[in-house]
């Protein structure tokens, strides 16, 4: 069968635009690779990328990045400049689509004449613009068979069935369950027993097969880097030739304001060491790559493995910088901080999230303590590693008070040798404590999915107004932020 796996435009403001990151869409790519290994032909279109029209010399500023009010037609993300548009209409005020137009992505399906489309919907903030992009493949071949996939549909399986575009959705990991249900559907068979499978029964009332996680991720093949532009990521990334990579999936923590643990099942699983430096020789080999991104949602939650992990990235020999997401500041010990230094780290973002002992047990849940913090900062400095901090404020609940708190515990590790600090604003991600909250509260409608954004607020709880938080972030971001 031919398929067509597309990674949607992303929704943007002109106040978040500067805030977008270019990279391979990882899952997609799991799955390009997963359904080529069962003989399909596969195409994956990432949108974001498809809408680069040219790229910046570092350094430079574009009198195209957006300005108030002003009409725009392109802007800047990271060193490339990109197109913009309105998704025929069905953006809200002041919001814009980055990447290919509507019209280009039709172009791009009547040219391939796909038998499936699968259309990605990570993040609740693209869910009408994905749902849309299925208006669009029907109304191009009403015979191309929809599927959407990715985190938000794994929470929101019934709701995205009710859409009449959609024939099927795939919650969980879709590189087997989207492999069934295309062999079920090709031969004429059911797809009532396939786990992660969204469809429709006889009635035209939605149905969900509950998802099941991977047993052996290290059986899935390389993701298929082979179809996605990679060139182009290369020349308009702010890190220049790093590609993203997972070595793991899942988390066992349950963070109020975090989805993983929703949509992995609290459950870790991890490629072994061995497989994890078997594609970065693949990807040197293929791709002359200078550095990785580890995407992992908690890389060194298994810290034995991780070592492991950076002692086999060591015997390469290979000069590569690495960078990493949501470090656990208490999942870090000496050892662990030297090696990372010795396979390539310059930098580690670690995740503190609050500087109030109240916020970060009770609120959070986070299971972290400021002392274990603290210690972790002071082995990273040790090791000779510049460390950035992450924290979030804005927690139904949280006072001025105990966000004041997280401000004088950040000024304390920018004493202790910190060089950076980002602090976003808690989001109502659906399905997540916060949300829960919110939406019981008052603060937000059910379904409402636009105005969701790490740096700003869209409405007012009991303890602030959006205005007062987005205001006090500002404040702390200009005091704090990157520190030279």
């Amino acid at each position: 069968m031919k398929v067509l796996l597309i990674y949607p435009p992303h929704l943007a403001t002109a106040s978040t635009v500067g805030n977008l990151s270019l990279g391979q869409p990882l899952g997609l790519a799991y799955l390009g690779a997963a359904l080529e290994q069962e003989g399909h032909e596969v195409h994956l279109l990432d949108s974001l990328m498809g809408g680069w029209i040219r790229s910046l010399p570092p350094g430079q500023v574009s009198s195209s990045c957006p300005s108030g009010d002003a009409p725009l037609s392109e802007v800047r993300v990271s060193r490339g400049m990109f197109g913009v548009h309105h998704l025929n209409g069905r953006l809200p005020q002041g919001a814009f689509a980055v990447g290919l137009s509507p019209a280009a992505i039709v172009d791009r399906v009547r040219s391939l004449r796909p038998d499936v489309v699968g259309i990605s919907l990570n993040f609740s903030s693209l869910h009408h613009i994905s749902l849309h992009l299925a208006e669009l493949v029907k109304a191009c071949d009403p015979g191309i068979t929809t599927v959407l996939g990715g985190s938000h549909v794994t929470l929101t399986p019934a709701e995205i069935m009710e859409h009449p575009a959609v024939d099927f959705v795939v919650a969980g990991e879709g590189e087997r369950a989207l492999g069934a249900l295309l062999r079920s559907w090709s031969q004429g068979k059911g797809v009532q027993n396939i786990p992660g499978v969204g469809y429709r029964d006889a009635g035209g009332q939605p149905v969900l097969v509950p998802p099941q996680r991977l047993q052996d991720l290290d059986a899935l093949p390389f993701p298929a880097f082979h179809l996605l532009p990679m060139e182009r990521y290369f020349a308009t990334g702010a890190e220049g030739r790093v590609v993203k990579m997972y070595t793991s999936r899942g988390c066992t923590f349950n963070c109020c304001f975090c989805s993983v643990p929703l949509t992995s099942q609290r459950r870790f699983l991890a490629h072994s060491p061995e497989r994890v430096v078997a594609e970065i020789r693949r990807l040197i080999t293929d791709y002359a790559i200078e550095g990785l991104m580890f995407e992992d949602d908690n890389m060194t939650l298994n810290m034995a493995r991780a070592k492991k992990i950076f002692r086999l990235i060591i015997e390469l020999g290979y000069p590569l910088k690495l960078y990493a997401r949501n470090i656990r500041a208490d999942r870090i010990d000496p050892e662990l901080a030297a090696l990372m230094k010795l396979a390539g780290f310059d930098t580690v973002w670690i995740t503190p999230e609050s500087g109030n002992p109240r916020v970060l047990e009770t609120l959070i849940g986070k299971k972290c303590r400021l002392e274990d913090i603290t210690t972790s900062v002071v082995t990273l400095k040790e090791a000779g590693l510049n460390i950035a901090a992450a924290f979030v404020i804005g927690i139904p609940g949280e006072t001025k008070a105990e966000i004041d708190d997280t401000r004088q515990y950040a000024r304390k590790l920018k004493r202790m040798g910190v060089k950076e600090f980002w602090f976003s604003i808690a989001q109502p991600l659906v399905g997540t404590r916060v949300y829960q909250t919110a939406v019981e509260k008052g603060y937000i409608k059910e379904k409402d999915y636009y105005d969701i954004s790490y740096t700003q607020r869209s409405f007012d709880t009991e303890e602030f107004t959006a205005t007062e938080l987005n205001h006090l972030r500002e404040e702390i971001m200009s005091e704090l932020g990157a520190i030279n």
